[in-house]
């Protein structure tokens, strides 16, 4: 069970990393919620392992990463059946329209028909080669503010929903925004409302299989590559009595190394802190995971976080949710870049320092007053 979309006009696809088996089993520690508790346990599968939802192809001498979802068996068949064809290792079954091994599309298209004719039909691709946009069974729709949008996995209705009852709000209360903001809209708010999904007592991405973290990639020059400014997430509430602080309940930052994604995480805190002063965050609370593409056979180990320490108070872009205690919908959710926003990260030895900016926590305390939502 998977997700996996791609906004077109914008340009900007996401993706999870879950991947599922029916039946009961040991969970592994997921980025988002640390280590699972009984209600996600109790759940009619479980994970076999995380991993980033990217296959790659060789045809015609050029190399194209894809999305790729579906059920683990029928994925593993399908992208072995797609490389025998463009390699010319199998010969295509008979068909109106002949194989083309330079053509990424018929490479595709003549895989599926090996698949229908074993039964293995769930399997969902998305990829990019120049201007053409090589697709498997997605769902598609045109939503305002987001544009044409496909979805695949089992997460793809979920995920619609989240989208439909939130166009015509954004369109509504961004109608100014431009194709770049609009792209940094999806870039942030979707990730970080998956991940906050993902530790709902009721959780609507979990319990269709799909979450453990998400990844972003984007289209560059014809080519899915992922976004690598270094994204710093957090994730907390306003502290009760409003105007005393904040509770900062998870971090995450992500970077890649070759086509490894390396996550670090720490998704269970408590950490408050008052406007104008600065916490810690030990390092001993932070854990990193490597991830590897759908085929890797066997995975690194994972770096030590104080390796990463340097780097991860350098990203470039840091987003911010905030919630009042008890209210699901975020009353904060905003990007901000290195220096500026509601949080200021610093590092040493002992972890990361975190500095709740004044002036930004007094207008949202006077939000909250109000009841608006930024």
């Amino acid at each position: 069970m998977t997700l996996i979309a791609y906004f077109l006009d914008l340009g900007v696809a996401i993706s999870d990393l879950l991947v599922t088996v029916e039946g009961s089993g040991p969970w592994p520690y997921m980025p988002s919620i640390g280590c699972a508790d009984p209600r996600v346990l109790e759940l009619p599968f479980h994970p076999t392992r995380l991993v980033r939802k990217i296959g790659k192809l060789t045809v015609g001498g050029q190399t194209t990463p894809f999305m790729i979802a579906g059920t683990v068996n029928h994925v593993q068949a399908y992208l072995e059946t797609a490389e025998s064809l463009a390699l010319g290792k199998l010969k295509p079954e008979s068909s109106r329209v002949p194989l083309d091994r330079n053509s990424l599309g018929s490479v595709l298209d003549h895989a599926a028909r090996f698949a229908m004719s074993r039964g293995q039909t769930d399997v969902s691709v998305i990829g990019l080669r120049g201007n053409m946009t090589a697709t498997l069974a997605p769902l598609r729709r045109k939503l305002p503010y987001f544009g044409d949008v496909m979805l695949a996995g089992s997460g793809a209705p979920e995920i619609e929903r989240f989208l439909e009852g939130r166009a015509r709000e954004y369109e509504i209360a961004f109608a100014a925004d431009t194709k770049e903001m609009k792209l940094f809209r999806v870039m942030h708010y979707v990730p970080m409302q998956l991940l906050n999904s993902d530790r709902q007592v009721q959780s609507a991405t979990l319990s269709e299989g799909v979450g453990g973290f998400c990844e972003v990639l984007y289209n560059y020059r014809g080519r899915l590559q992922p976004d690598e400014m270094d994204w710093l997430r957090i994730l907390g509430d306003l502290d009760e009595p409003l105007g005393t602080g904040v509770r900062v309940r998870a971090l995450w930052w992500h970077c890649y190394k070759e086509s490894n994604l390396i996550v670090v995480s720490a998704p269970n805190e408590n950490l408050q802190i008052i406007a104008g002063e600065s916490e810690l965050l030990p390092v001993e609370r932070l854990r990193v995971d490597c991830f590897g593409p759908y085929t890797a056979r066997a995975m690194k180990l994972p770096p030590n976080p104080r390796d990463l320490l340097p780097r991860l108070v350098r990203s470039r872009f840091r987003s911010f949710s905030l919630s009042v205690p008890g209210d699901r919908r975020p009353l904060l959710s905003t990007m901000a870049s290195r220096g500026t926003g509601f949080f200021r990260v610093m590092w040493s030895a002992q972890g990361i320092s975190i500095t709740l900016n004044a002036k930004e926590f007094t207008d949202v305390v006077a939000a909250a007053e109000q009841g608006r939502r930024l």
